[in-house]
Formats: structure tokens, sequence, C-alpha cells
């Protein structure tokens, strides 16, 4: 099986990308689906709150918190953070992001993703998982 594969036989009882094993599928009503759950190391089956942490560490820059699955990275799955000072779909950039890995083990790593906090009072930032 691919990791994918493997990782819906876990949580369906299926390796076939069909009904809730759809990639797009959100059984547990979250707001994540199945492709986000696998590539950070979540359970579709059980609500979760967010898919990392925002950590101000002060001299104007910022953190980014997040797991990504060891098996999601074998599967050919990128992860990149990105900030932007407004929403604007041109406007998301990963300039000056730093990436850290601070734990890890068999099956995931906690990453650790630094960017400048910018000068005009916020700055948005999000998680891009993409195959």
């Amino acid at each position: 099986l691919s990791p994918g594969g493997a990782w819906r036989r876990t949580c369906f009882d299926t390796s076939a990308k069909t009904g809730v094993a759809t990639d797009d599928a959100d059984p547990d009503h979250d707001g994540i689906v199945n492709f986000l759950e696998f590539a950070t190391q979540g359970d579709p089956n059980e609500a979760t709150t967010g898919l990392g942490e925002l950590v101000d560490v002060g001299g104007g820059t910022r953190k980014f918190v997040y797991y990504r699955s060891k098996a999601a990275m074998a599967d050919g799955i990128v992860f990149s953070v990105q900030w932007s000072d407004g929403l604007s779909p041109s406007s998301w950039n990963s300039a000056g992001v730093m990436e850290e890995v601070l734990f890890e083990n068999a099956d995931f790593q906690e990453v650790w993703a630094s960017y400048p906090a910018g000068g005009g009072g916020q700055r948005f930032v999000r998680l891009k998982v993409s195959r």
C-alpha cells in the first residue's frame, strides 16, 4: 500500500479513496479534510481545532508551529509556510521563512517556521499543503 492507502486502512478500514475515505471528505466535520488530516498527523475521526499555532517570539520575528507526517512526505506531499499582509491570492509568499525541526519521531516532525513580523501591525500566515 502507498503511505496514504495505509493511513486510510488504519482510519477507515479501507485503502480505497471512496466515501468518507476520499481526500476531500471531512467525516468528523471539523473543517479539516482528510488530505490535511493525513498530512499533519491528524485523526480524521476526531475533531481538531487547527493545523498549527502562532507564537510571537519578539524581536521582529514570529513562529508558526505545525506537525507534518513522515508518511505524507514519503507520499509526495509538500509543506510550505507562507505569509501575507493582505488576503489577495497573489500576495502570499515565503520570503524570509526559515523552518527548523524541533522534535521528530518515527511518525512525524514538529516544525517551527520563523517568518518576519512585518511593519503594518498585522500579518497573516498559512500552511500550504500540496502534492
